[in-house]
């Protein structure tokens, strides 16, 4: 039994940039990849990762107030979290970077590329947030924030699990899901999952972009990922089937072949 949610484990190694502490993984070789985790913070050995790594050089950091990386008392927003990785991606020699984001990783991702596409070659956003489509008196997510942790955790999910048992945690992986809800309801809260000002940005924003979808996603209240990949110049839409928001959770192996051929690369053996 699949279970609905992965737990957000530690990185393995440790950089200090700009006075913040920040966790990361970084892993495997060939052409660099970003890798923008979800609101429930990062998975190191998650197998879409080990996919990604076997043609990329795979870079997992955890975000500002996320996992162990420090959260300065200026940042608020996704907008300050995106200027952070411009720093972070100099920092690393980062060049002709595949930026992938899964839901508010991929929101960041959108900030990121709207800032500085020059270093970006390609998008990947997966089960996208960060841009209103519906009108002024709708939403187009649930409210995940009125939820308690047990009634939150399965909207990421296809549902097909056995369930998540959180009971029997450490007290350092207690403290990671509580940091990382807690950083993403500081970022999402208001306005709700979205910048009003993105899109005006990403006008002239102009990227090869695959948005991926997912076929059975509980957050969105409408065909929302597509709709939004129609709003970007170029973009292509995928959806995978048999997959909850957590497309690269759920479907892994579906997750990885879009990315890898997306960016022109072999399968892996």
């Amino acid at each position: 039994m699949k279970p609905l949610i992965y737990l957000p484990t530690p990185l393995p190694d440790q950089m200090t940039l700009n006075g913040l502490g920040v966790e990361f993984l970084e892993t495997g070789s060939g052409p660099d990849l970003l890798f923008l985790h979800p609101q429930d913070g990062a998975d190191p050995g998650g197998r879409y990762l080990e996919l990604l790594k076997r043609k990329f050089r795979v870079t997992l950091p955890s975000h500002p107030g996320f996992g162990k990386t420090d959260l300065p008392r200026s940042f608020s927003t996704v907008d300050d979290l995106s200027y952070f990785y411009l720093d972070f991606m100099k920092s690393r020699r980062m060049r002709d970077v595949i930026l992938v984001g899964v839901s508010f990783g991929a929101w960041l991702a959108l900030e990121i590329a709207s800032k500085h596409p020059a270093e970006v070659s390609r998008l990947v956003l997966a089960s996208p947030l960060g841009i209103k489509l519906s009108d002024r008196e709708d939403s187009d997510f649930v409210d995940v924030f009125k939820e308690a942790l047990m009634d939150w955790i399965p909207v990421w999910s296809n549902g097909a699990g056995g369930g998540c048992d959180l009971d029997g945690l450490t007290e350092e992986l207690a403290l990671r899901i509580a940091r990382n809800r807690e950083t993403f309801t500081l970022m999402g809260w208001a306005p709700y999952l979205f910048n009003p000002k993105l899109p005006q940005r990403l006008k002239s924003l102009d990227l090869p972009t695959l948005v991926l979808g997912a076929a059975e996603d509980r957050l969105y209240r409408g065909p929302y990922a597509q709709a939004l990949a129609a709003t970007l110049k170029g973009a292509q839409f995928k959806s995978i089937p048999g997959a909850g928001h957590y497309l690269h959770a759920d479907q892994p192996e579906a997750f990885a072949q879009a990315v890898l051929e997306f960016a022109g690369q072999p399968q892996p053996a």
